[in-house]
C-alpha cells in the first residue's frame, strides 16, 4: 500500500512539474497570442504584432523581440529587442535592482490632429477638459508605512537605433529625432519616504554617441546633429526645503555638436567640435574649467532690419574657469575668435572681415565685468573685390586694435585704460554726387530694410512714451585713459565730385588723444597730431577740448607747412573760378574756445601763388564777395618775393544753429583778404588813403573798392596839377602790381547842371543843359585820365579801362567827378 502512495506520489509530483513547465514554456506564447487578440480591446483602433518573448523565471531575464504597434497597417511603433535582467530576490527587501536593460531598434511616432487629439505610441486620447479638477491627494495618515520600493537601481542600461518623430498641424511642425546609443552605468534613483525627504539621483556613467534631430516647420528645416557626449559620474539631491539642489559631476564631455538651419529668411551652420565642463560640487563652491571650439559656417538673417551673413568658418575657443557659489558663479575665461567675414545677403558684397580676436583675462564676478586685454588683428571693411590685383585699399583696415584695462564695475559705467590701433589703411572715395562709393550700393540696401522695418513698426500698436522714459536707466559713463594711432597710418583719399577728380594720401605719424570721461564733461580731453599729405607736407597740431561740455571750451595750436595748392586747384576753381598754377602754403595756427565761443586766428603764407582764370559765373560770385577780383586782391597783398600772408580771425558761437565750419571758414577769409587788400590801398595812397572804401554806385548791387576820386569844376574835362600828382600814387601802384586793374568811371552830377544852367542864363543863354551833355563830359574827363595813364606814364593798356559815364541826379551835394575802381 505504500509502495502503491509513493509510486502515485512521484507520478503525480512528475506530471505537476510536466503541467508547470508545460505552463512555464507555452505562457509567453500563450501571453504573446493573448495580448495580440486582446490588445484592440485596450488601444481602440491599435494593432500589435510580438514576434517572441522569452522569460527566465528563476534569473528575472525578459527578452521581447520584434515588436510592432500599427494602426490602419500604417507601423507606429516597432521595437526590434528589449532585455531587462531584473534581480527578482531584491524586490522582497523593497531595493530593486535592475542588471541590465537593452533596447535595440526602437521606433515611435506622435502626433497631434487639427482636432486636437494626441496620438503617442499608438494611444489615442482626448485632451481632458480644463474645466476638470483633479482630485486632491489624501493627506497621508500619521505612521503611513514607507513605499514598497524604496530605491531602483539599474546596473545598466543601454539604448540603440531610437527613433521617434512628432507632426502637429498648427504651428505646422514636424520633428525627427534619431539616437544611436545611450549607455548608463549603475544608475541609482532613491525615492522620497516622505515629503519632507527628497530624490536623489547618481550614476557612474554616461556615454551618447550619434544624436540626430531634424525639425522642420514653415519658415525651414534645422538639423542637429551630436557626435558624443560622455560623463563620467553625477550625484543629484532634490530637496523640498533647499532652494537649490545638491549636484556633484565628474564633468562633462561633448564632441562633434553640429546644427543647421535652412529658411527662407534665415541661415545657420555651426560645429562646436569640442566642449569640456570640469567637474564641481556645489557643496563645496564652483571649482571648474570650461573649454569649448566653436566654428560658424554660415550666419544670416533678414529679421528686423539689415540682412548680415557670416562668409567664411570662424572659429570660436572658449577657456574659462567657473568658481564661488553655483547661483552665482564667479568666471574667469579667455576667448579666442578667428576668420570671421561678414556680407549683406541679396548682394554679392562683404561688408567686413578680420582674421582673429582674442579676449584674455575676462573676470566676471556676478555684478562687475573686466577684461585685461582684447587684440582684435587684420581688420578690414568693405574690401574691394580687386584688391588684390590692383593694390586698392578697403574703407578702413587695420594691422591690430589693442585694448587694455577693460572694466564695468556693476555694469553701469564703462571705463578703458588704453586703446592702440597699428597702420590704419583707409580707401574714401567719393564720387560724382559726393557719396562715398563704397559704401553706396550697400548704404542703400540697408535703407531699403530699414524702410520695411519702420513699416513694420508703424503698423503695431504704439509704446507708451511716458512709461518707457521713466524706465530709462541712469546715464551709462564711458571713460577711455588714452587712445592713439601707431604704425603705419594712411588714408587715400580720392573725389571724383570736382574735376579733374582730387586724389591725395594723408599719412598720420602718429595721434594721441589723452582721457575722456562722458561723466566729466569740464575735463580737458588732449590731442596731439602729426601728419603728412606728401613728402614734404608736414602738419603738427596739439590741443584741448572739453568734448562732451555743452559749451566747451579749448584750445589747438600748430602748424602746416609746406602744403602744395597746385591738387588744391580743382576745390579752387570750384569755390573761386580761378585754377591755382603754381602755390605752396603754410600756416600757423593758434585758435581758442571760450564757452562754445571761437577766438584766435589762423596766419596763411602763400608762397608764389598764382591764379589762372577758369570759372566766369564762380569768378562774378567771389568778386561780389571781395568787392574785387580774387587775382587783384591777392595782387595787392602779395610781396616782392610773391608771397601773401594773411592773418584771418575767428570768430563765432559753435553752438549757433547757423553755425557750421565751412561758413565761417569763407566768411572769416573773405573778411581778411577784403580787410588786408583795402588796408594796403589806404597805406599806399596816403595822404589821400582815408577816402577809399567798399561799396556799391548808383544803385549797382555789386561792390567795389573805390579809390579815391577826382573831382571836377562844372564844365571843367582836362585834368590839373593836383588831379596829376594824386595820379602818380595811381601810376605807382599799377607798376608795382602788374596784376591790378583799374576802373574809370565818369559821372556828372545835378550840382554841375545847375551851376552851367546858372552861368548860361547870365550869359543870356539857354538856361536847360541836356543830360546827353553832361554825360558827354563825363565820358570825356574819364578819357583824358585813361589818356594820362597810357600815353604818359607808359601803364598797360590792360591795367586801365572805362566803364558806361553815367549822370547822377541824386548826388546834388557833391561835384563832378571820374571814379577810380578796382
Amino acid at each position: 500500500m505504500l509502495k502503491r502512495f509513493r509510486r502515485f506520489l512521484i507520478r503525480t509530483l512528475i506530471a505537476i512539474t510536466v503541467i508547470v513547465a508545460l505552463v512555464l514554456l507555452l505562457a509567453p506564447t500563450l501571453a504573446t497570442h493573448y495580448v495580440e487578440d486582446h490588445f484592440a480591446e485596450w488601444v481602440p483602433g491599435a494593432q500589435i504584432q510580438i514576434d517572441n518573448l522569452d522569460v527566465a523565471y528563476f534569473s528575472g531575464e525578459v527578452v521581447l523581440e520584434n515588436v510592432q504597434l500599427s494602426r490602419e497597417g500604417i507601423a507606429i511603433t516597432d521595437l526590434g529587442l528589449l532585455e531587462i535582467n531584473v534581480g527578482l530576490w531584491s524586490l522582497l527587501s523593497g531595493h530593486a535592482v535592475v542588471e541590465e536593460v537593452r533596447i535595440n531598434g526602437f521606433t515611435t511616432r506622435a502626433a497631434q490632429s487639427s482636432d486636437g487629439q494626441f496620438m503617442a505610441g499608438g494611444y489615442l486620447a482626448t485632451p481632458s477638459d480644463s474645466s476638470d479638477t483633479a482630485p486632491e491627494p489624501s493627506p497621508a495618515a500619521e505612521g503611513d508605512a514607507a513605499p514598497a520600493i524604496q530605491s531602483i537601481r539599474v546596473d545598466r542600461l543601454v539604448l540603440q537605433n531610437i527613433k521617434t518623430s512628432w507632426k502637429q498641424p498648427e504651428p505646422a511642425l514636424e520633428a525627427h529625432a534619431a539616437l544611436g546609443e545611450l549607455v548608463l552605468d549603475e544608475l541609482l534613483i532613491t525615492l522620497p519616504a516622505s515629503a519632507d525627504d527628497g530624490l536623489s539621483l547618481a550614476h557612474r556613467g554616461l556615454a551618447i554617441n550619434d544624436l540626430q534631430v531634424t525639425a522642420t516647420t514653415e519658415q525651414g528645416e534645422s538639423q542637429l546633429a551630436m557626435a558624443s557626449l560622455a560623463q563620467p559620474e553625477l550625484s543629484v539631491q532634490l530637496n523640498p526645503k533647499a532652494a537649490l539642489p545638491f549636484i556633484r559631476t565628474a564633468g562633462v564631455e561633448l564632441a562633434g555638436l553640429t546644427l543647421n538651419h535652412q529658411g527662407a529668411l534665415d541661415q545657420l551652420s555651426a560645429t562646436l567640435s569640442s566642449l569640456r565642463v570640469g567637474g564641481f560640487d556645489s557643496e563645496q563652491g564652483l571649482d571648474t574649467e570650461v573649454d569649448a571650439d566653436l566654428r560658424v559656417e554660415a550666419l544670416s538673417t533678414q529679421r528686423a532690419g539689415a540682412p548680415l551673413a557670416l562668409s567664411t568658418q570662424p572659429q570660436l575657443t572658449l577657456d574659462a574657469t567657473l568658481k564661488g557659489e553655483l547661483a552665482n558663479p564667479t568666471v574667469k575665461a579667455d576667448v579666442r575668435l578667428k576668420e570671421v567675414a561678414f556680407h549683406a545677403v541679396g548682394i554679392e558684397r562683404e561688408l567686413m572681415s578680420f582674421a582673429s580676436l582674442a579676449v584674455s583675462g575676462i573676470d566676471w564676478d556676478g555684478q562687475s565685468l573686466t577684461v585685461d586685454q582684447t587684440q582684435l588683428k587684420d581688420w578690414q571693411a568693405l574690401p574691394s573685390g580687386d584688391q588684390a590685383e590692383a593694390g586698392e585699399l578697403s574703407l578702413s583696415a587695420f594691422k591690430s586694435l589693442r585694448i587694455d584695462g577693460l572694466a564695468l564695475p556693476e555694469l553701469s559705467s564703462l571705463s578703458v585704460a588704453s586703446i592702440e590701433l597699428d597702420s590704419l589703411q583707409g580707401d574714401i572715395r567719393l564720387n560724382q554726387k559726393r557719396q562715398l562709393e563704397s559704401v553706396d550700393a550697400v548704404s542703400d540696401y540697408f535703407a531699403q530694410n530699414n524702410e520695411k522695418a519702420d513699416q513694420t513698426h508703424r503698423d503695431d500698436e504704439p509704446l507708451d512714451k511716458a512709461s518707457s522714459a521713466a524706465s530709462e536707466p541712469d546715464a551709462f559713463g564711458i571713460r577711455i585713459d588714452r587712445f592713439a594711432l601707431v604704425g603705419d597710418n594712411r588714408i587715400h583719399f580720392l573725389d571724383n565730385g570736382v574735376k579733374p577728380a582730387y586724389e591725395r594720401d594723408i599719412r598720420i605719424e602718429s595721434l594721441e588723444v589723452g582721457a575722456i570721461d562722458t561723466q566729466r564733461p569740464e575735463q580737458k580731453t588732449p590731442v596731439a597730431l602729426k601728419a603728412n599729405t606728401g613728402e614734404y607736407s608736414k602738419i603738427d597740431l596739439n590741443g584741448e577740448y572739453q568734448v562732451f561740455a555743452q559749451a566747451p571750451s579749448g584750445f589747438v595750436k600748430g602748424k602746416m607747412t609746406s602744403v602744395e595748392l597746385v591738387p588744391l586747384s580743382p576745390y579752387s576753381l570750384q569755390a573761386t573760378g580761378y585754377y591755382i598754377r603754381t602755390g605752396q602754403l603754410s600756416s600757423d595756427i593758434d585758435v581758442s574756445l571760450d564757452r562754445a565761443n571761437l577766438g584766435g586766428k589762423v596766419t596763411v603764407r602763400m608762397h608764389n601763388i598764382k591764379l589762372e582764370p577758369g570759372d566766369e559765373e564762380a569768378m562774378a560770385r567771389m568778386k561780389q564777395r571781395l568787392s574785387m577780383p580774387l587775382d587783384t586782391a591777392l595782387g595787392l597783398i602779395r610781396n616782392d618775393d610773391g608771397d601773401v600772408e594773411l592773418d584771418i580771425p575767428l570768430e563765432g558761437n559753435i553752438n549757433s544753429p547757423e553755425f557750421g565750419i565751412g561758413k565761417v571758414v569763407r566768411s572769416v577769409t573773405t573778411k581778411a583778404l577784403t580787410k588786408a587788400s583795402v588796408a594796403y590801398l589806404k597805406y599806399a595812397f596816403q595822404p589821400y588813403g582815408a577816402m577809399i572804401a567798399v561799396g556799391s554806385w548808383l544803385g549797382d548791387k555789386a561792390t567795389a573798392v573805390r579809390l579815391d576820386p577826382l573831382t571836377y569844376e562844372a564844365g571843367q574835362t582836362d585834368l590839373t596839377e593836383p588831379h596829376k600828382d594824386y595820379l602818380e600814387k595811381v601810376v605807382t601802384l599799377l607798376s608795382d602790381k602788374k596784376g591790378l586793374r583799374v576802373k574809370l568811371c565818369g559821372v556828372s552830377s545835378a550840382q554841375e547842371k545847375a551851376q552851367l544852367e546858372a552861368a548860361t542864363a547870365e550869359q543870356g543863354g539857354a538856361s536847360s543843359v541836356a543830360k546827353e551833355t553832361l554825360v558827354q563830359m563825363a565820358t570825356k574827363r574819364a578819357e583824358s585820365v585813361r589818356r594820362y595813364l597810357i600815353e604818359e606814364k607808359s601803364i598797360g593798356a590792360d591795367q586801365v579801362y572805362q566803364c558806361q559815364s553815367q549822370f547822377d541826379a541824386e548826388r546834388e551835394a557833391k561835384p563832378s567827378a571820374v571814379f577810380l575802381e578796382i
